[in-house]
């Protein structure tokens, strides 16, 4: 039986859609952690984890959205394109963040 569709998009693709993104905030949630703890390696590689998953779900492109079968085509609903939106937002002025807060200043 095939899934109802919501908005144009089908319910099966919506459920990989949000468990993409709530793998994209878990990894932004450690990223959080990792810098307020000033390991801002780490947390550069969790804000860098979440926007591949957010690239995934956008683009399509990516081997995780390959693999779940999300198909770009369909138009994400209104309320998901925001979601998308703000993590990606925030995942990048986080990263921009960690790259001013790990330069060594001692030179100036």
């Amino acid at each position: 039986m095939e899934s109802l569709a919501v908005d144009g998009f089908s319910r099966g693709s919506l459920e990989k859609v949000e468990h993409l993104l709530r793998e994209a905030k878990k990894y932004k949630e450690e990223g959080n952690a990792w810098y307020l703890s000033k390991d801002y390696r780490k947390a550069i590689r969790c804000y860098h984890q979440s926007l591949l998953y957010i690239k995934s779900i956008t683009q399509g492109q990516d081997t995780v959205g390959t693999l779940l079968g999300v198909n770009q085509k369909e138009s994400l609903p209104a309320d998901v394109q925001q979601t998308i939106s703000k993590l990606s937002r925030d995942c990048h002025n986080n990263l921009a963040g960690c790259m001013i807060s790990a330069v060594n200043f001692t030179n100036t």
